[in-house]
């Protein structure tokens, strides 16, 4: 055993220095072309920044977002507490983003040099975070308060048959204050310049260590402004500006296998997840006995417990994913009147666009993190002798994963289902599954976390491929099976060196809220070339309907010359 620690340490001796590859590394930045976010989307055109003659290495691009949410009552009426009241609404604990930042985009569509790349598929968002669950690992949490990511903690997740602290009757939650990442999420949207910085400790103001207004100026992600409210004439307000980073290559898998090259003109537009929703809280009720002298006889009517008692979503673009989550009623809520009916808005920019809230809370104001969307890349002047040498191989071959989203909706309790998805896939690598609740979707709901739904099992479950199962035989799925299917297919050396793996969905996890993926890539090349239908298999092992949304996951290539930014589609 020690023999390898020798061959380790003896090569560690003999390392040497990298030489410097490049003259010159800087970050260059463009604005969309958008400055009213209203309806929704953001067009990106790279063409000043091809035309600089410099490598550019969009794998490591990203889109700087500013984002406000904006937290008020639906009416004037009394409700939600004053943020600066004796006893105050406790702002920084109400809401947060679901699982992270990507939870914002709907689709985009991405063309290059004239050539359509990523054409739009819905619901990406849902793909994108599988994604992060399987590829980031505990080793790599300094990059997810950048992303605003961190994973749900989904022990406590669940559903009551009543109204409660966490969700009305019969509605998914995952809101406890034992969800870390809830927790985590919430901290990254709510410094607050009024706040204090040692817990409850008085004279500890944040004001002391730093300004609101050198807050602002770096467009540090905060609490932008409260505004107390007087009932039945303006409602109190809380507005959360946000900066947000999401990189290209989270968002879609051509940014990952991009090289660095020149002359690149991208046009990116991104759907925005822009949402409005409200959400109502109902004191309780108490029962009403049965009389059996009344003519008719009554029966008795149950009490009815305190609890959020519905929600309802007034504005979501493009029938997307709802990306906030709000707290349970205890920790986020606090203080607030039994009866309470809040509303809240999510839009990229600095703008709140719901006309009800700038109605009934008139002095909110815009956001204090920037205006535009940004897209930021490293651009780089190499040495004459590498320029020459990696220019030299300027013909590249591109392989990338892009993906069909279709669904399968109101699959009952018990129901079997043997479903056509597609008529035929070129090039078909996997296949995705995400069970969702069917009377709420997950990504919809404001109380939950956008994962599958619980507990949502599939028995007897298989996929066919041109007619035949790719799995052996149709199985009980579980979480090894889960394992067998993607566990090579991400991470670091495919999952096989123990200690530096990827993957966050542990045993716990997946049992709890089950995603259904497998490989389909494993047959001969010249099948995989041609058209190929897809068909899905199994019974819902669920006590609630469920619909399932499935994602087609196949192959692109294309060729790129890294000099000319000449492309071309290779295969069908």
């Amino acid at each position: 055993m020690s023999a390898i620690s020798d061959h380790i340490q003896l090569a560690k001796s003999k390392e040497t220095k990298y030489p410097p590859l490049f003259n010159k590394r800087e970050w260059l930045y463009i604005n969309d072309t958008t400055t009213q976010y209203d309806q929704g989307t953001s067009i990106i055109e790279t063409t000043a920044l091809s035309n600089n003659d410099k490598f550019l290495d969009y794998n490591a691009g990203y889109l700087s977002v500013p984002i406000l949410i904006t937290l008020t009552n639906n009416t004037t009426a009394a409700g939600l507490a004053s943020p600066s009241a004796v006893a105050p609404l406790p702002y920084k604990k109400s809401l947060g983003f679901k699982q992270s930042f990507l939870s914002m985009i709907n689709s985009i569509t991405v063309d290059l040099n004239g050539q359509s790349m990523v054409q739009q598929n819905q619901l990406i968002d849902i793909y994108n975070n599988f994604r992060l669950l399987t590829s980031e690992s505990w080793t790599s949490q300094n990059r997810w308060s950048t992303i605003g990511f961190y994973p749900d903690l989904v022990s406590d997740a669940g559903l009551s048959t009543v109204n409660n602290i966490y969700a009305p009757a019969n509605t998914t939650a995952n809101n406890s204050d034992n969800n870390e990442g809830l927790t985590e999420r919430l901290s990254y949207i709510n410094l607050d310049s009024t706040g204090l910085s040692l817990g409850t400790l008085a004279n500890s103001a944040v004001s002391n260590l730093i300004l609101e207004k050198e807050i602002k100026q770096l467009y540090l992600s905060h609490i932008s402004k409260t505004g107390p409210g007087v009932d039945d004439v303006s409602s109190p307000f809380v507005q959360y500006s946000v900066k947000a980073t999401i990189m290209l290559k989270d968002i879609h898998p051509l940014f990952e296998v991009m090289p660095i090259s020149k002359n690149l003109n991208f046009k990116i537009q991104v759907f925005w997840n822009n949402s409005a929703f409200t959400a109502t809280h109902s004191a309780a009720v108490a029962a009403i006995p049965a009389n059996a002298v009344a003519v008719p006889p009554t029966l008795e009517i149950p009490a009815i417990p305190a609890g959020w008692s519905s929600q309802s979503a007034q504005y979501r673009a493009y029938n997307g994913t709802v990306p906030l989550m709000l707290n349970n009623w205890d920790t986020g809520f606090t203080n607030s009147a039994a009866n309470t009916t809040l509303r809240t808005s999510v839009y990229v920019g600095d703008t709140c666009y719901d006309s009800t809230q700038k109605s009934v809370a008139p002095g909110l104001l815009t956001g204090g993190v920037g205006k535009q969307v940004e897209l930021w890349v490293p651009a780089y002047q190499m040495l004459v002798d590498v320029d020459r040498d990696y220019s030299n191989g300027h013909q590249k071959i591109i392989s990338y994963n892009d993906y069909y989203q279709f669904s399968l909706k109101g699959v009952a309790a018990g129901d079997t289902f043997n479903h056509l998805v597609s008529n035929g896939i070129a090039n078909l690598k996997a296949c995705l599954i995400v069970p969702m609740l069917s009377s709420l979707n997950n990504n919809v709901n404001v109380f939950d976390d956008g994962l599958p739904q619980s507990f949502a099992h599939i028995n007897q479950f298989n996929i066919m491929v041109g007619g035949s199962n790719v799995l052996h035989q149709d199985s009980r799925y579980g979480y090894q099976q889960f394992n067998n299917e993607f566990f090579n297919e991400f991470g670091i050396n495919g999952n096989q060196s123990p200690g530096i793996g990827s993957g966050l969905i542990d045993f716990k996890s997946w049992v709890k809220k089950p995603y259904y993926y497998v490989n389909c890539s494993r047959v001969p090349l010249d099948q995989q070339m041609t058209y190929r239908s897809l068909q899905i298999k199994g019974t819902n092992s669920s006590a609630l309907p469920m619909d399932y949304y499935i994602f087609a996951i196949y192959e692109k290539n294309f060729s790129l010359d890294i000099i000319s930014g000449v492309t071309a589609k290779i295969g069908l």
